[in-house]
């Protein structure tokens, strides 16, 4: 009997050590000293096993090709090697000390270097430069009419084929974390996300729609208002804008301090991330108007237009309709 109990005891062992592993796992996530996305709680796994195993195995295709791939290149490298340093012994001389030295470091530091050489998530494994580049990888979509005219346009202005873009469906909440999947593309809002890829090291090509074409240099975001409401309230209305102007100009002024008073506000907030993205923005919140929030009729009509011309909208919209900078006086 006496037996039988140690031997139970010495099998629950394990068992209760991972029950405790997991437990210190759970509260260290709930602490909040690291982000989520770098450490989810044991529970926020389960749940995204759950809820996004669709998406997880699809994502599983892209792993798996990967991996193949690799263990190919491999193989092939490899066997290559071995053939030169056997037919020629200069070959392997130079090669074979390389050999060993690779295989006296340990794994755990080759990993990072392998971070820092080829990148997180497929693309920057490859050279990309134009929107050309973007054929072959897979692309978040939110499946918006004009999403994919911007995207068929710069791609084709470029000489690339929209049809050879894998488009997937978005599930993305956090891009920096959608970057180490198979999503290799994503439609980002740069002063934030863009950002927050920066700060975390995590290496992108950034493609600029403006730098394709002037007319994609579109405004956002914006603030709007009903029409109805500011023809009934139009001091209310001068009034907003008036203390949102403020605001903004003392952000272009002070973006450490605004940076500060909206961490306080909405503390969950990443303060490295809101203070780099404060500082990014901080001259681009007015750029070449002559003061903050003051639309150029030329440029938002250009946009509109561009939409219309290139079939992402089935009714033209009129010149001047659907701004204002009266309330701006």
């Amino acid at each position: 009997m006496k037996r039988r109990l140690q031997h139970t005891t010495s099998k629950s062992i394990p068992f209760l050590v991972i029950l405790i592993l997991l437990l210190v796992w759970q509260l260290f996530s709930m602490s909040g000293l690291t982000p989520k996305f770098m450490l989810p709680s044991p529970v926020d796994v389960v749940r995204a096993f759950i809820v996004e195993f669709p998406l997880l195995m699809e994502h599983g295709k892209a792993t798996l090709a990967e991996a193949f791939l690799g263990l190919v290149c491999g193989i092939v490298l490899a066997f290559l090697a071995a053939v030169l340093m056997d037919r020629f012994p200069l070959v392997y001389k130079g090669m074979y000390p390389v050999i060993v030295l690779t295989q006296t470091i340990p794994t755990i530091a080759i990993a990072p270097l392998l971070v820092l050489w080829m990148g997180y998530e497929m693309a920057p494994k490859i050279v990309l430069i134009t929107p050309k580049d973007m054929e072959g990888f897979s692309y978040a979509t939110w499946d918006m009419e004009v999403e994919k005219a911007i995207l068929r346009y710069v791609m084709e202005k470029d000489g690339g084929a929209y049809e050879g873009l894998n488009m997937i469906p978005s599930t993305v909440t956090d891009v920096v974390t959608a970057l180490n999947t198979d999503v290799d593309l994503v439609w980002i809002y740069y002063a934030w996300d863009g950002i927050a890829a920066e700060t975390q090291g995590i290496e992108t090509n950034y493609i600029n729609l403006a730098d394709v074409d002037e007319a994609l240099d579109f405004y956002s975001p914006v603030i709007i208002a009903n029409d109805d409401y500011l023809e009934s309230n139009p001091r209310e209305a001068r009034a907003f804008l008036a203390a949102v102007k403020k605001g903004y100009e003392f952000a272009m002024e002070n973006p450490k301090e605004a940076a500060a008073i909206l961490c306080e506000a909405v503390p969950e907030l990443d303060k490295e991330i809101v203070a780099e993205s404060q500082r990014w923005l901080a001259d681009k919140y007015q750029v070449d108007a002559e003061s903050w929030g003051v639309i150029d009729g030329a440029r938002w009509d250009g946009f509109y237009r561009w939409l219309y011309d290139n079939g992402a909208i089935d009714r033209e919209i009129p010149e001047g309709v659907g701004y204002t900078n009266e309330y701006l006086r």
